[in-house]
């Protein structure tokens, strides 16, 4: 008995010297099918890779540029936020450690929002897909991040 297709296969003791036995490349073939058609799984084509966006990766550039001088302006701004104790003990009360802290927090925050913002355009920019969005947003977060500080260090200053 000559077999057509791979299943079933009889046990290797049972072939005969004119039988060959079963390769790997023939499991999963249809019944009734030739060698090479019919298979479970067919080889898919790798998906074609995008395309860089020149004018996207211009203005992100750009853009994250913008928003490095705007880290290094919020920096600078911070630290005016310590003459916001200037009135303290003539003609108010000052809660020390709360304008330490927006001061702090006037400092990092925007630097850390401005990193986090710079690696997230990046992996979107090496992903290929629209990325000027980020240094925006990002920038946007950064003068809030810093009104955060500012406000908390303003919230230290009680008028008498």
């Amino acid at each position: 008995m000559l077999y057509l297709t791979p299943t079933p296969h009889p046990p290797l003791a049972l072939l005969t010297s004119w039988q060959q036995p079963p390769s790997l490349s023939d499991f999963g073939q249809a019944r009734g099918a030739r060698p090479g058609e019919g298979r479970m799984s067919e080889v898919v084509a790798a998906p074609a890779k995008r395309p860089v966006i020149v004018w996207d990766l211009v203005l992100t550039i750009v853009l994250l540029a913008l928003m490095a001088g705007l880290a290094f302006v919020l920096l600078f701004f911070s630290f005016f936020l310590a003459f916001a104790g200037d009135s303290c003990g003539a003609s108010s009360t000052c809660d020390y450690d709360r304008m330490g802290t927006g001061m702090l927090l006037a400092m990092i925050l925007p630097i850390v929002v401005a990193l986090i913002a710079l690696v997230a355009a990046v992996v979107v920019l090496v992903l290929k897909r629209i990325a000027f969005w980020i240094p925006i947003v990002g920038m946007v977060l950064m003068v809030g991040a810093f009104a955060l500080g500012a406000g908390i260090t303003a919230s230290g200053v009680q008028p008498a």
